[in-house]
C-alpha cells in the first residue's frame, strides 16, 4: 500500500511514498489524489510532485487539473533552473559565489603574490 504515514518525516518520504502511484489502478489512482496534495503542501517547490499529480490526473481524464499541475510543474523546474545558473554565474571562474555576488569586501581578499 502506497499510504502516506499521518506525519511524514520529510518532503523526500512523501515522494518516495507517492512515485508509484500513477501507475497503480483507477481505484488506487483516485485514492493517489490527495496523498499528492498532501506531499507537494509539504514541499511545494518540487517539480516531480508536481509532474507527478499532473501524470495521475491525466490517467483519471481530468485534463484541466492535469494541465494545471503540467504548467506548476515546468513552472517549479524553471525557477529552479534560473537559480541554479545564477548561483553558478555568480561564482565565477574562481568558484567564490561571495566574491562574484560583491560580498567580500576589497579590503578582504587576499593579495596577488608578488612575480618574479
Amino acid at each position: 500500500m502506497h499510504d502516506l504515514p499521518a506525519h511524514p518525516p520529510a518532503p523526500q518520504a512523501s515522494l518516495a511514498n507517492v512515485e508509484g502511484l500513477p501507475r497503480q489502478p483507477v481505484h488506487a489512482r483516485k485514492r493517489a489524489v490527495p496523498q499528492f496534495q498532501e506531499a507537494i503542501r509539504l514541499n511545494r517547490t518540487h517539480a516531480e510532485l508536481h509532474y507527478l499529480l499532473a501524470r495521475t490526473y491525466q490517467k483519471l481524464k481530468r485534463l484541466g487539473d492535469f494541465r494545471r499541475e503540467l504548467e506548476v510543474a515546468q513552472k517549479v523546474q524553471a525557477t529552479k533552473r534560473e537559480e541554479a545558473e545564477s548561483l553558478v554565474g555568480a561564482s565565477g571562474a574562481r568558484g567564490d559565489p561571495a566574491r562574484g555576488l560583491g560580498l567580500v569586501p576589497p579590503s578582504a581578499e587576499k593579495p596577488s603574490p608578488p612575480r618574479p
